[in-house]
């Protein structure tokens, strides 16, 4: 990975690398063949998305808007050093027969992907990610008793390059 140029660069890489996850027996309710993490856009902290046809288990979103919350350095000859809060949004959809299973699940698939991404960041000299708050928070997405929305509060941290 190189330096990045915008933060949204850093929310790709990270959705490029849980797109890759291959979910677990444990947590993915699909065969193997037709089990993934799937970006969709649209997920916010108590809604799903609009379109009910692109909901689905595992779809998730990074969620980059408080970015400017972040604390920054300048450095001229390394560019900016960017600490900024990052949100890993996903949808669980929760069987009418397995509701407690389901549940319990959910927090093994966001334990999984946060491992997978904190394993991967680690190796890179360009990015650093973290817990920001030992919460995960689960709740029942408004209006809708069958789906889950898991939320994992994140920090990055990276440098940002000043040159385009």
């Amino acid at each position: 990975m190189a330096d990045f140029q915008t933060p949204g660069q850093v929310r790709q890489a990270l959705t490029t690398r849980l797109a890759a996850l291959a979910p677990l027996a444990s947590y993915r309710q699909l065969p193997a063949a037709d089990a993934a993490w799937r970006e969709v856009y649209g997920i916010g902290t108590d809604r799903l998305p609009n379109a009910p046809s692109i909901r689905s288990h595992l779809s998730f979103f990074f969620d980059d808007s408080d970015g400017g919350r972040g604390t920054n350095r300048r450095n001229q000859a390394e560019g900016y050093a960017i600490d900024a809060p990052m949100v890993l949004r996903f949808l669980f959809r929760i069987r009418p027969n397995d509701q407690p299973d389901d549940w319990d699940a959910s927090g093994t698939a966001a334990l999984h992907a946060v491992q997978d991404l904190m394993t991967w960041a680690a190796t890179s000299d360009d990015v650093n990610l973290y817990p920001d708050d030992t919460d995960l928070i689960l709740r029942f997405a408004e209006d809708e008793d069958h789906w889950l929305l898991v939320e994992v509060n994140l920090r990055v941290t990276y440098t940002m390059a000043l040159t385009l």
